[in-house]
């Protein structure tokens, strides 16, 4: 089947092993191809994962694309309720407890995991917010190397809004500290970093350099990253956009006179129609944006779950009392082109440099 074929499953399932411990893997527009993920993947999945996913607007990317009957997803693989999340799992859906968002009125009105990765921490503390929310949401470390107050949680993950383009260095660092500290305390619980969202300064801007700082400590320390960024970059044909001014919600420059003349995404859906879902929304962009994100998301919690991608079974869920991790980066991901010589882990048309 040809590569625009990108939605449609295949029920091919080549074993699993959960709970082993794994090194990290990136998640980026090689692996928006929902048929190479098994349907058998996806049910362990959710039989085996239990996130907290701190987000506001542009997190919610990760999920737009789903839902509990035949819309979206479902509809394109002509399912119903497979793709699916619900804060308490129920109901044959992965168990997803999303954050509070922009809702703060505090953890005894029901506001867990507030804000996002970028949030400023609350007055009289310092550095980002999400530490504290995460050590407040999982509770005192546990011996299993789980939070105390919700010991059945395994994946944390918080996503970026704009804060990537603008926080100074500080507060940037303290992201990276800040995850290291984490995953320190709670060896039973995997991490998974993320990068900002474009914004169109492309690859001399702030947001790429520190973005490919978060590449860096991904793959040097061994975590699994949800690259953002990249998903925003390329279209579904591998086309790349970064150096043409692309944003977030997929306007980039076809002409190289400044202006924001086109878009990638909707120029895509018209020529494509039967393989964009419709009945959702994706915040800050185009429905084949979000549904990219989402279909993404999936191959992160398969690949969380045990499945390998490229037929060797590998989980990262970090057991109870989990090794530290040894820092070396999966890359045997299954890839939906193959990778240059010598690229490793890093993605396409990303060197590592600044």
């Amino acid at each position: 089947m040809g590569k625009h074929h990108i939605f449609v499953l295949t029920s091919l399932f080549l074993g699993m092993s959960p709970f082993v411990h794994g090194e990290g893997g990136v998640i980026d527009h090689r692996h928006a191809v929902l048929k190479d993920i098994p349907l058998a993947a996806i049910q362990q999945a959710k039989d085996s994962l239990h996130v907290a996913f701190g987000h506001t607007s542009h997190g919610s990317q990760l999920l737009c694309a789903n839902g509990t009957g035949s819309a979206g997803l479902n509809a394109l693989a002509g399912v119903d309720g497979v793709y699916a999340t619900s804060p308490e799992g129920r109901g044959g859906t992965l168990h997803v407890f999303e954050g509070s968002g922009y809702q703060d009125n505090g953890h005894l009105a029901g506001d867990w995991m507030t804000g996002d990765a970028g949030w400023d921490a609350l007055e009289g503390a310092t550095g980002l917010r999400f530490v504290g929310e995460t050590r407040e949401f999982l509770g005192s470390p546990d011996a299993a190397g789980r939070g105390s107050r919700r010991p059945d949680f395994n994946v944390v993950m918080w996503a970026w809004c704009g804060q990537v383009s603008w926080h100074g260095d500080e507060f940037f660092a303290h992201y990276l500290s800040g995850m290291d500290s984490l995953r320190a305390e709670y060896r039973g619980v995997t991490f998974v970093l993320m990068t900002g969202h474009l914004d169109g300064t492309g690859s001399s801007g702030q947001l790429h350099r520190r973005n490919q700082t978060i590449r860096g400590h991904a793959r040097e320390h061994g975590y699994w990253l949800y690259d953002f960024a990249d998903l925003d970059r390329f279209d579904p044909d591998g086309n790349d956009y970064l150096d043409r001014g692309v944003t977030d919600g997929a306007d980039y420059d076809s002409d190289g006179d400044g202006t924001l003349d086109a878009n990638w995404a909707r120029a895509w859906t018209e020529t494509h129609p039967s393989e964009v879902g419709t009945g959702f929304e994706a915040e800050h962009t185009e429905p084949l944006a979000g549904q990219i994100k989402t279909v993404a998301a999936w191959w992160l919690f398969a690949s969380l779950a045990g499945w390998g991608g490229s037929g060797t079974p590998t989980s990262a869920i970090r057991p109870a009392a989990a090794p530290a991790p040894s820092g070396r980066p999966l890359d045997a991901l299954g890839r939906r082109r193959s990778l240059p010589s010598g690229l490793g882990w890093t993605p396409p048309g990303n060197t590592g440099a600044p």
